[in-house]
Parts: structure tokens; sequence; C-alpha cells
């Protein structure tokens, strides 16, 4: 016995350590990230860098990471996380090694991670509230003066002033050499050079071209002012007269010349055309975008995209020379900014100047909906084809980029949000993402040491005030954790594959410079949505292409059929109300309970207590379930504080356009409070197999060790987190 245990310790280290070597870093080869020349996938969580504390919570959080199967954490260093004395506005401060403050922790936080094996991507924006007069100094300018630029940044700062501002332009830049050229005491690194660092963010959810701009005459906003400047500008030096502007045009805007632009696109405030023969056309709000003349909407397509393209590249170019040919900043792979509106010319923009792409990820499988005749929390599996958040995550992968969405969220309130992080694993898997991160991990109270044995000293952060709508948190809540501690040994293990032939759709240059470039898809999404699911999909941008839209492969434009059968063992049935894996590699079940669970391979599980489980059987060393010598499982329910109470007759909506959503935090009464309470499963598993089980609690501490033969016996009174299956024979 002691000798299988033994040989087990010795597998199970292998299987769940990484080690970052010297002089290796991410790249990017045949569309995806490699490290030490071999495909890489990061499974990650957003963390701030204050959630740690002191030394000793930067310790902890980091084991801690490690142990919930993370590899990768996304860090902000934006506003207030740090400030300079020499130049204010890069809010970085050198402070003394050891202070356990500011800068300092963050060091010592990624040299923890690093020890770990976990690597760490950052985010490098300037939020404009950090911004200091002496920005001014840093391009030379003659366009503005120094006091009207203050002034007018004072009014009102928008993070687009780096398209067409030379000092805003020249701040990104020297924040993000300041930030990478410092040597971290700890690891004895600079930045620039790090090797745990995975990839580099410049912006996130900024979104530029989603909304692209209509009206720029505005004498009190900087960024119209200096907009309306470069269009007109890139109008005198193609057509060089207003005649031959409004002969292409075919229209114009009375007062309009091309030395005194009004608008880009036609704006959604009202206003009437002129034509040459006098007749005159009137626009509203709302209708206004749509009817933008094909060859005006081309060239503010051109214009807008050669604005980004010139500061992208210019930064690039900086951050590469940070670090000599083939090391860190000169090779690791950097995403502009994150896919968030899922518009064509964002999406074109954002994707022909990142090495890769970074989305907002997948939300929620199950919400408040209606159930007869009133609201309730409602587990739907077909929420992914019903819901436009899945719009993002679905439909962002661009043939042959990595795609590593960036903030999938859960809710707290949810009692079915077990099956969001198995839901995670599936789909980036189906769509052979590189990496997918969660929103977020959380922080201890104030009053509460980070320690290992204090995860459950707090309540979980429920929606229960408009003003506290933040119940994101991750790391005390043991429903979420278990199952996304084993759904990282699917997607980091490779172990569930890809659609084999994904239907490849084309976006030709008649939608990446007309005016449909500026919409939600609403004419294309529907189906590419259902395509998506049924056969895979990513997308390729031919922008010399005379068409709109074409596609290679096969597309659903009708019903999905239920159940939905992936080839790679995944069955999505939309009736019975659940979703199951059943493949070599992998058992799995989330979903609506009404008999007994059978798997190939004469798995079963049965005698099940609860009407809802998230169950997941995954080999623990990359071989098939029959040749493993050691598994992984994990059955849960759900979890809540003590006292928690809801009252769906209080449910309140937020409503936009024709839309209504509801809000989760608007029917509690009473959050609740401590001891969080688990609904743990009660079952029988049957294996084809005898060996040992051991059960591991909240605190990866073993609680039990015992000999099985062919059946697992689990009590809904063991504090039951994971379990470790070793066979004997």
């Amino acid at each position: 016995m002691k000798k299988i245990l033994y040989i087990f310790l010795i597998v199970s280290s292998y299987c769940l350590s990484f080690t970052i070597s010297d002089g290796k870093y991410i790249e990017i080869k045949d569309g995806h990230f490699y490290y030490n020349g071999e495909r890489i996938r990061l499974w990650g969580i957003n963390i701030m860098y204050h959630h740690v504390k002191n030394f000793k919570g930067a310790e902890i959080t980091a084991k801690r990471l490690k142990d919930m199967g993370f590899n990768c954490v996304f860090i902000w260093t934006v506003k207030g996380a740090f400030h300079s004395p020499e130049k204010k506005w890069i809010e970085f401060v050198d402070v003394k090694k050891g202070s356990e403050t500011g800068l300092d922790l963050l060091d010592y936080f990624v040299y923890c991670l690093k020890k770990e094996g976990i690597f760490v991507a950052f985010n490098l924006s300037i939020r404009g509230d950090t911004l200091k007069e002496d920005v001014y100094d840093l391009a030379k300018r003659n366009d503005i003066s120094k006091e009207k630029w203050w002034e007018l940044i004072q009014k009102g700062y928008t993070r687009y002033l780096k398209f067409v501002d030379p000092s805003i332009k020249q701040a990104y830049i020297e924040k993000m050499k300041f930030f990478l050229n410092r040597k971290n005491p700890y690891t004895g690194k600079k930045y620039s050079e790090e090797e745990c660092i995975a990839f580099y963010q410049l912006e996130d959810e900024m979104s530029f071209l989603a909304w692209p701009p209509g009206k720029i005459d505005d004498k009190d906003n900087l960024f119209l002012i200096l907009l309306k400047k470069k269009w007109e500008e890139f109008l005198k030096e193609k057509y060089k007269t207003n005649e031959e502007m409004w002969r292409v045009w075919g229209e114009r805007i009375p007062d309009e010349t091309i030395d005194n632009m009004k608008f880009i696109f036609y704006s959604g405030n009202g206003y009437s055309l002129t034509y040459p023969e006098g007749k005159k056309k009137e626009f509203y709000a709302g209708t206004a975008f749509k009817s933008t003349p094909e060859k005006r909407a081309e060239d503010a397509w051109q214009f807008l995209y050669s604005l980004t393209e010139e500061f992208y590249r210019d930064y690039l170019k900086e951050l590469r020379n940070q670090a000599k040919k083939g090391i860190g900043a000169n090779v690791i792979p950097v995403a502009v900014d994150s896919v968030i509106y899922t518009r064509p010319g964002n999406f074109y923009d954002i994707a022909k100047n990142s090495d890769f792409l970074c989305g907002t990820g997948i939300g929620v499988i199950g919400g408040i909906d209606k159930i007869d005749n009133s609201y309730g929390w409602k587990f739907d599996v077909k929420v992914p084809f019903l819901s436009h958040y899945s719009v993002e995550s679905t439909l962002l992968k661009v043939n042959n980029m990595p795609y590593c969405p960036l903030a999938g969220s859960n809710n707290l309130n949810n009692p079915y949000r077990g099956v969001i992080p198995f839901l995670r694993s599936l789909w980036a898997s189906w769509q052979d993402w590189d990496g997918v991160f969660t929103y977020w991990w959380g922080y201890f109270p104030k009053e509460i040491d980070i320690d290992y044995k204090n995860y459950d000293k707090f309540p979980l952060r429920v929606n229960y005030e408009k003003e506290k709508n933040r119940a994101y948190d991750l790391l005390n809540d043991e429903i979420s954790c278990s199952i996304h501690k084993l759904s990282s040994l699917i997607f980091l293990n490779f172990l569930l594959p890809p659609a084999k032939n994904p239907t490849k759709f084309y976006f030709g240059k008649k939608l990446l410079y007309s005016t449909d470039a500026g919409d939600y898809y609403h004419f294309l999404y529907p189906f590419m949505v259902k395509t998506s699911y049924k056969y895979g999909a990513e997308i390729i941008f031919d922008e010399k292409g005379d068409y709109k839209v074409k596609w290679d492969g096969k597309v659903l434009e009708g019903e999905v059929e239920n159940p939905l059968i992936w080839e790679n063992g995944v069955e999505w049935n939309f009736e019975d109300e659940y979703i199951k894996i059943d493949n070599k590699y992998i058992k799995g079940y989330a979903g609506k309970v009404s008999s007994d669970i059978e798997f190939k391979d004469r798995i079963k599980i049965k005698n099940i207590n609860r009407d809802f489980i998230v169950f997941l059987l995954v080999s623990g060393d990359k071989k098939e379930i029959k040749n493993s010598k050691f598994l992984y499982y994990a059955i849960v329910n759900t979890a809540f504080n003590s006292g928690y109470k809801e009252d769906f007759s209080k449910l309140q909506f937020f409503r936009q356009h024709i839309y209504e959503y509801p809000l989760p935090w608007s029917v509690v009464v009473d959050p609740g409070n401590l001891p969080i309470i688990v609904k743990r499963v009660e079952c029988e598993i049957y294996l084809p197999f005898s060996g040992i089980v051991e059960n591991y609690n909240f605190y990866m501490e073993k609680i039990s060790e015992e000999k099985f033969e062919s059946k697992i016996k689990i009590l809904e009174k063991d504090p039951i987190f994971f379990g470790i299956i070793k066979k004997l024979k």
C-alpha cells in the first residue's frame, strides 16, 4: 500500500507542478501560444494587487491559486495603484524593498506566483484622472497652448485621446517603458525580460470603434477638436477640393466643407441634408448612422483605422525595443484592447493591431427568468443559444490567431453557478481557445488575515444592494472553486478535442468599410451563433474582398437539434436540462437530475440526493481513464450564507431600448451571514475497477482514505471538496 501511495505522489506532483524556466517565454506559433517548444493554455483569474495585503498574503494567495488549478493571473497596474514623485502621471513609485506597500508588494506577489509556476499578465493602460499638466511637455507642439490643453483635459478626459493627441500618446509610451525597465528585486529580472509574463494588454474594454464618432463640431471637447483637424487633413489630401469630395459622396450637409467638417458618420442628433438639386432629407436620432453615403462611410473607416494603426504601430515598436531580440518584451504577445462589443469595425481594428485577441468571456448559464407566472432562478441549457452575452465569447475566434477572454464572471446569487467553469472548459476546448480567465478572485475583509484556513471566515459576497452589485468573488466559494479545479485539468491538458472542421466566416470589404461595420451583426449573428455551437466557427478578415460576408463549411440556419452531440463526447440535452461529457478522459454531468446517471465504460452515479449537480471525473495523468493510474473527481450542488432570503415580488429590471434585464440584487431581502451552508451531495459512484479514494476538504487537507471495490460511497455529512481515486488494478 505504501509503495502505491509513493508512486502516486510522484505522479501527482509532476502533473500539478510547472516550472517557469530561465530564458523561455510564451510566444505565438501556428496561431496558438507556445512555451518551451510545446503548446500551452492559460486557465486564469483576475486579481488586484491590493487583494494580497502583505507578503504573507502574497505567499498564501499564490499557493492557493495554484491549488485551485490556475496557471495565470491577470493584474491591473492602473488608476491609483502606484504613484511616482518624479512623474506623477506615470502612476508608479519605487518604494523600499521589504516595505510591503505599493510596487514592492506587487513585485513580491509576482515573485511568489513565479515560484509556484504561475504566469502573470499585465494591463498597461493609463486612466485620465491620474494625468497631470506636465504631460503636455512630452511632445513638441504648436497646435494648442498648454493652458488651453489643460483646461480642456480637466473638462473631461477620454481614453481615445491617445489616437489624436501627441502628448497623451507619449504618456502611454513613457509609462510602458518605466514599468518594463524596472527590475523586480525579488526575481532579479527587469519586467521587460521577465519569463513569467504571459502577455500584455494595453487597454481593457476601450472599444474605440464600437461607437464610431458622428458629430465632431464640439469646441469644448479636446478629443473632438483634434479628431476634426485630422479628419480635415485626411480629406484635403485625398480630395483636394470640396467639389470633388461632394461629387464622390453624392450628398452633403449644409455648411460643411473640407475645411470645416461637422461630422464623420451621420450623427443621430437630428439634422437635414441638402442635395445639389435642392431636395432635403430629414434624419433623426437612431436612423442617421446607417444612412451615411457609401463612399463617405468607406472614407470614414479608412481614416479611423489609420488613426489607430499609427498609434499601435509606434507604441508596439517602442515596447519591442525594451528587450533584445528573442527576449521578453521583444516576443511576448500583446493585445491592444479587449473585444467587448461585437461590431465588425471595432473587432477588425483590434484584431489587425494585436498579436492575439482577448474578450469578455462567457457569462452565466442559468439566471433569473419567468417560470410559469412568476420569476425565479432558472437553469436553462439553451441560454448560450439565446443570450446576447454568448455572442462575444462564441464568435470572436479569428483564424490562425490565439484567443483568450479575460473577464468571464460568476454571480454568487446564482444557485447554478457551479456549472459556469464546467461550461467554460467545454466551450474553450470546442473553439480551441488559448486561455480563459475568470473575473475575479476577490479579497479578504480588512479585519481578517489572509491565511490558508481563513477562506470560510467571511460570508459570500452576494448581490443585495444596487451599489454593491459586484458579487463575483471566487476565493471563498467552495462550489465554484471545486469545479474550477477539475475544469482546469480538462482545458490545460487538452482532454476535450476541439471542433474538427469549424466553419470559416469571411468578412469582406463591403462589411468592414460600410455602415454595417458599426452594427451588432443583427443580420448575421443568429445563424453564426447556432453554427458555432453545432460545428465550431472562426472568422477571417478579408479587407480586399469585394463582398460583405461569405463562408466556407456548413452553416445551421434552422433549429439546433436536441440533444446536440459533439464529436468529442459532449451532449447538450435541452429538453431534460443537462450537459454531459462522456469521452475516454472525462466523465462529466451538469444539470437536473431525474434518475441515475450512466456513462460509457461501466461508470455510473446512483442514489443522488439532489435534483441538480455538477460532477466531474477527470484523468489525472493525461491518459485514458481505463489506463490512468489516478483520477480526480468532484461533485457539488450549491452553497449560500445562513439566513439568505430572496423575494421575487421585489424584482427590478434594467431597461435598455426594447430589452429588459433582471437585476439579481433587487430580490435579496437578506444577504445572510456566517456560516456558509454548503448543500453537499450524497451518492454512490460505480467504477469498473477497485482502488483507494482520498478525499480532501476546502483547505486541501486529507479527511479520509479508504479502499473500495467498484463502488465509492459519498455521504452528505462529509465536507468533500474534491477527491483522488487511485487504481489498485
